[in-house]
C-alpha cells in the first residue's frame, strides 16, 4: 500500500509455517518494510505499520493469545506486544522522511502461553504500511465550488413551435427544424445568470456553428427573451473548442435560443450546459486535517441540491441486482451488489478503488451514454479478487464513458457479509489510494486533499 510514500516489502506474506514457537523472536516470521516520502506528499510526517489478518484464517486472531510481535529500526526497538484483534492491528508509528528507512517486524509464538486453538489450524496475513493515519498534517488550500450545469428545463419532454423553429426535446437532446430561412425561436431551456461573472456555454451538434442563410446552426442566450439584450456564441470557438465563454453585464433569467439557418433542415443539439468558469467560482480557504466548516447551498430551478462531492466517485451500492458469473451466465450469489453508474474518462487518468475486504470479489463492466451494457473490463470480465491489501486498479484503452463495478462474496468464505455498508470504499482518479473522503462532503468532513481542489454540486431532478 503506501499512498503518500514509496514502500518496499520483503517476506511480506505470513503463514502458519513461518511463525515459530520460540523464546528467540528472531527465529519467528520476519518482514522488512522500507519507507521513504513520495514527492507529492511532503506534508505527511509519519507512517503506521500494520499486521493484516486474512479473513479465511481458520484460527481467528483473537484465539491466538500467544502471538507476539516486535518492531525494530535496525537494532533499536520501537514497539512490542501481543496481537489482540484481527484484520488490521497497529504495530507502531514511525517517522516518514525523505531518506529510505528500513523497519523489521518479527512475529512469533510465546511458548510459555497455551496456544489453545492454534494447534492444527492455519493462519495467514501480511505486514503493510500506510500514511492515512498520520497525526501531523498541515497546510492551507483553496477549495472551489463547482455548481455544475446551471441550465434547467431541457428535460421537459414535448414539442413546441416558436417563431420560425420547431423544437422537440427528449432526454436532454434538442431536435430543431427550421420552418423558414434564418429562423429563430426559443427552447424551454432557462438559466439564472449573475452580472460580471464569466460562464461557459457548451453543446454538441450534428451541424457546424455559423450564421446567415447557410447550412449551419447558432445559439444565443437572451435576457427574458429580449432580442436587444443577448449573448450569442462565438462560432469559431464553438467549432474549435466546443464551448464559448461570456460575461453578462446584467443579472436575470436568460432564455436559450437554438437556431437552424436554412428552411427545411433538421439538426440536433446534445450535452448542452452552462457552467461557471473556474475563475468565477465561489472559493474558501481550508486547512488539511480540519473540517470544511461552512459550505454554500446553491439553488437550481427544478432540482434539489444533495450535497458536495470531492475526489470519491463511489456513491454507494445498489444491492437489488442480479449479477453475472465470471463465465457470463446470470446467477445468484451469497452477496451481490453493484454501484450506480460512474462517468469516467480513461483517456484522462487511471482509476483506483480501495476499502474492500478480502472476502469480496470485483468485476467491472462498460456501458454507453444510454446505460446499455457493452462488455466487461479485463480478462474473463474482471480484474481479480480484492485480496492484496484491499485494492484494485482498473485501466483501459476503451472510449466508453460509463463504468459500473460489481461486488460479490468469495464463496469459499462461509457466512453472510453484513458489514459492507460500513466499508470506507473510495473510487478515485490515479494509481494510488489517498486518504478516505466520503462521497458527500459536509461541514464536519475532514479536509484530506493536500492541494487546491474543487467540490462539485450533486443535483437530483424534482419529480
Amino acid at each position: 500500500m503506501g499512498g503518500c510514500f514509496n514502500v518496499n516489502y520483503t517476506g511480506e506474506n505470513i503463514t502458519t509455517s513461518s511463525i515459530s514457537t520460540t523464546t528467540n523472536y528472531e527465529d519467528g516470521s520476519k518482514t522488512t518494510v522500507t519507507l521513504s516520502k513520495n514527492s507529492s506528499c511532503k506534508l505527511y510526517k509519519e507512517a503506521n505499520i500494520y499486521l493484516h489478518t486474512n479473513n479465511n484464517t481458520t484460527a481467528p486472531i483473537e484465539t491466538i493469545p500467544a502471538l507476539k510481535y516486535k518492531l525494530y529500526n535496525g537494532s533499536s526497538q520501537i514497539s512490542e506486544g501481543t496481537i489482540t484483534n484481527k484484520n488490521d492491528y497497529l504495530l507502531g508509528t514511525v517517522p516518514l522522511t525523505d531518506t529510505s528507512t528500513t523497519y523489521t517486524v518479527y512475529l512469533y509464538i510465546d511458548p510459555s502461553i497455551s496456544i489453545g486453538n492454534y494447534n492444527g489450524t492455519s493462519y495467514s496475513g501480511y505486514i503493510y504500511a500506510d500514511s492515512h493515519q498520520t497525526s501531523t498534517i498541515e497546510g492551507n488550500y483553496l477549495v472551489s465550488f463547482d455548481k455544475g450545469n446551471l441550465l434547467y428545463g431541457l428535460e421537459d419532454v414535448g414539442e413546441t413551435s416558436e417563431g420560425r423553429m420547431k423544437y422537440s426535446i427528449n432526454n436532454e437532446v434538442v431536435t430543431v427544424t427550421a420552418t423558414m430561412d434564418d429562423g429563430y425561436g426559443f427552447t424551454k431551456g432557462r438559466v439564472n445568470l449573475e452580472a460580471n461573472k464569466t460562464y461557459r456555454f457548451a453543446a454538441n451538434t450534428d451541424s457546424t456553428w455559423g450564421g446567415g442563410h447557410d447550412d449551419t446552426v447558432e445559439s444565443c442566450l437572451m435576457l427574458n427573451g429580449q432580442y436587444n439584450r443577448y449573448y450569442c456564441t462565438n462560432n469559431s470557438n464553438m467549432n474549435n473548442n466546443g464551448y464559448h465563454e461570456f460575461t453578462p453585464t446584467e443579472s436575470g433569467v436568460y432564455w436559450l435560443r437554438l437556431d437552424v439557418n436554412q428552411s427545411g433542415q433538421t439538426h440536433t443539439f446534445s450535452n448542452i450546459s452552462i457552467t461557471e468558469k473556474e475563475s468565477s467560482m465561489q472559493t474558501k480557504t481550508v486547512t488539511v486535517g480540519q473540517n470544511y466548516g461552512w459550505l454554500p447551498t446553491p439553488e437550481r430551478v427544478g432540482y434539489t441540491f444533495k450535497g458536495w462531492n470531492g475526489k470519491n466517485l463511489f456513491s454507494g451500492f445498489n444491492k437489488n441486482v442480479s449479477i453475472s458469473s465470471i463465465d457470463g451466465t446470470e446467477g445468484s450469489y451469497p452477496y451481490g451488489a453493484a454501484t450506480d453508474f460512474i462517468e469516467i474518462d480513461f483517456d484522462e487518468s487511471n482509476y483506483y478503488i480501495s476499502g474492500l475486504t478480502d472476502r469480496l470479489y470485483i468485476f467491472w463492466a462498460y456501458y454507453d451514454e444510454n446505460y446499455n451494457y457493452l462488455g466487461r473490463v479485463g480478462a474473463a470480465g474482471r480484474t481479480g479478487s480484492i485480496v492484496a491489501k484491499n485494492r484494485d486498479i482498473v485501466t483501459s484503452s476503451e472510449k466508453e464513458k460509463f463504468l459500473r463495478f460489481y461486488i460479490y462474496q468469495n464463496q469459499n468464505v462461509p457466512g453472510v457479509i453484513d458489514e459492507i455498508d460500513d466499508l470506507n470504499i473510495q473510487f478515485e482518479k490515479g494509481t494510488k489510494t489517498t486518504t478516505f473522503e466520503p462521497y458527500i462532503v459536509i461541514n464536519d468532513t475532514d479536509v484530506t486533499q493536500m492541494k487546491n481542489h474543487t467540490l462539485t454540486a450533486i443535483w437530483e431532478k424534482n419529480n
